[in-house]
């Protein structure tokens, strides 16, 4: 018996060295691929049930991870904020109603930081405006003699990060984060085009930002589609750059909102006065503030199904200034970086230092972001060995070959389990998440910085590693 357990021992050892060494080698078959020569590539396959690195390279070199920082952050929530979490925001008035129905007094609408209010990525989007007329109706609230404001104080007023791109801000996916937050805090440009030479024509805009945001429109049809939006947080002049395909009826731009709060109050009143609710203006002393009514966001967990499945930069960036919010019992302001300490703070705590790491968001936008593959591998190791939520955070990442950003990555409805966080900018591809195997399970980074190749053609290879590597497991 003794002597059949040994050579099983034996073959056990054997195989998995020969494991580990095919690994290895179809690992630095990839670092010698011609388009990848003169790039940096952090690697790092992990095995989830022996605690053991099965191959790396750069592991432990920090490098810019483009949006996988998402992982990170989605994580930190869950940890910190827990999966039932949600925002909120309160619809408040002072003063009293007298019998004509007139309040004679304020609307205030207090910010809690939700990302979710009126989103597109979520049903009945105007649900929200709707709920709150029928809160002052109930109230036969028919006119207001003062005005109405938003309290977006919960988190400062810096909604961009410093190490943002200008060539980024103005556009949706660079919008600005603010202690209040409505339509994905964005809006979509509809244009038509004529022939080759002729400037677009702007048809629509939704929402509306007539009288709020002024468009200066230089895009020409011709050539490839390649407009962009340009322009700065509290500036109302938004910059259409470009060109677009002739002869087409309808090509959508989108473009970031400047100044949150402020379209938000120009919105409500809009939409009150247009429900028969008389906004008078007159100046109101201050009065004690009370409640009449609470919107709540959808859970965390499906907000961060929705920030890892589809990127969303501004989701998990209002997330990370919650996270800082939350950390500072609400007694300060939510910022980038008081959500970045916080996640630090929490991480070690878990003897994971992130400390050696610059970070300045937490959607990975900033190109200065620069982490490690060891270092999101320890925190995706101890979601799936330690954390209570891991089947919700396991369930956040989308299928390679099936969902979200990575429905391409590998071939449609591909045998291989594999679970993984897409980043991608100029001169970056990055994969990370795990990787489900005969009942083993493995976490997964890789971080390609300063390629010469397409990206395209970056992550055909980075796909067919992945793949040769599911095998070799």
């Amino acid at each position: 018996m003794k002597r059949i357990f040994l050579n099983l021992l034996f073959s056990l050892q054997f195989i998995l060295i020969f494991g580990q060494s095919a690994i290895e080698k179809r690992l630095a078959e990839f670092e010698q691929t011609p388009s990848l020569q003169h790039a940096v590539i952090g690697f790092e396959l992990f095995d989830l049930q022996s605690n053991t690195v099965l191959a790396a390279l750069n592991n432990k070199k920090a490098l810019s991870p483009a949006s996988t920082l998402k992982l990170i952050t989605t994580a930190s929530a869950m940890e910190l904020l827990g999966p039932d979490f949600r925002f909120e925001t309160q619809l408040c008035i002072t003063g009293e109603i007298d019998k004509d129905g007139t309040l004679q007094g304020d609307i205030y609408i207090i910010g809690g930081g939700d990302p979710t209010l009126g989103s597109s990525f979520f049903p009945n989007k105007n649900e929200f405006t709707d709920n709150w007329f029928r809160a002052l109706s109930s109230r036969n609230i028919r006119g207001i003699k003062g005005n109405v404001y938003i309290d977006a104080s919960c988190y400062r007023e810096e909604p961009v990060s410093p190490k943002w791109l200008v060539e980024d801000i103005g556009n949706y996916y660079a919008a600005g984060i603010y202690g209040a937050a409505i339509f994905d805090n964005a809006y979509w440009l509809t244009l038509e085009t004529g022939e080759a030479g002729e400037k677009a024509t702007i048809k629509n805009c939704e929402p509306s930002m007539d009288g709020y945001l002024d468009f200066e429109n230089e895009i020409l049809a011709g050539g490839k589609n390649s407009a962009t939006i340009e322009g700065l947080p509290f500036c109302y002049v938004r910059m259409l750059k470009g060109s677009l395909l002739p002869n087409k009826d309808s090509i959508i731009l989108k473009g970031d909102i400047p100044n949150v709060p402020l379209f938000m109050q120009h919105y409500i009143l809009r939409e009150l006065t247009g429900k028969g609710i008389k906004i008078m203006g007159s100046e109101m002393a201050n009065d004690t503030i009370r409640n009449i009514a609470t919107t709540y966001s959808p859970a965390l967990n499906e907000i961060i199904t929705i920030t890892n499945f589809k990127s969303n930069n501004l989701f998990a960036d209002y997330i990370l200034k919650q996270i800082g919010y939350q950390a500072s019992n609400k007694t300060k302001q939510g910022t980038f970086q008081s959500g970045i300490q916080a996640i630090r703070n929490f991480w070690k705590t878990k003897n994971i230092d992130l400390t050696p790491f610059t970070l300045y968001d937490g959607s990975g936008l900033a190109p200065a972001d620069k982490i490690s593959a060891n270092a999101i591998n320890s925190i995706l190791a101890y979601m799936y060995n330690e954390s209570n939520h891991r089947e919700i955070f396991l369930q956040s990442i989308p299928k390679a070959g099936e969902e979200g950003t990575v429905t391409d990555f590998l071939p449609r409805r591909t045998k291989a389990n594999i679970r993984l966080k897409s980043g991608s900018m100029g001169g970056v591809r990055a994969y990370s998440g795990y990787i489900l195997k005969n009942k083993k399970s493995y976490c997964i980074t890789i971080l390609c910085n300063n390629f010469s190749a397409s990206g395209k053609s970056i992550s055909k290879e980075i796909a067919s590693l992945f793949l040769d590597l599911y095998e070799l497991l």
